[in-house]
């Protein structure tokens, strides 16, 4: 009698929502107890996972939120804040040429670069909650649901 309902009650669970839009979450736990929730969505805020010293020379965390129904993305480059559109289907993601941003002049820093990386990306990949903005087969820019040493916000 309780495996029919259990069985039931699972049935129930995956036939009541037939959605397209759902989002796939996983929540992991690392070693100091913390969950961090990953997601195998572009939507949201992505942090860059900075490689060269000049990723983070003006002082500010390079940062996207992604809207994919609004097909817009918002953040900050590093130094000034960023905004545009972008086309993605599957694996595919392009950014338009139009990307537009705040004009202040920061040191050490080479927005032109970093913007131009934008251009270049034709497809990416989400792996273990990092984002791979990719051209083919070659990684250009990682990003995370976390800032590099900051806290971790669980989003379940």
């Amino acid at each position: 009698m309780l495996s029919s309902f259990l069985l039931i009650a699972v049935f129930a669970v995956f036939s009541r929502n037939n959605d397209t839009n759902v989002v796939m979450q996983t929540k992991y736990v690392n070693a100091n107890n913390i969950g961090i929730t990953t997601d195998s969505s572009l939507n949201g805020t992505w942090y860059l996972i900075p490689v060269l010293a000049s990723d983070t020379a003006a002082g500010k965390f390079p940062f996207l939120t992604i809207n994919l129904k609004k097909k817009q993305f918002t953040g900050n480059d590093g130094c000034n804040d960023i905004s545009g559109t972008f086309v993605a289907a599957e694996d595919k993601l392009t950014f338009s040429d139009n990307i537009k941003g705040t004009k202040m002049e920061c040191k050490g820093y080479d927005e032109k670069a970093f913007l131009h990386n934008f251009l270049l990306t034709s497809n990416y990949k989400i792996e273990d909650g990092i984002l791979s903005l990719m051209n083919g087969k070659t990684v250009i820019s990682k990003w995370s649901r976390k800032r590099a040493g900051g806290v971790v916000k669980e989003t379940m």
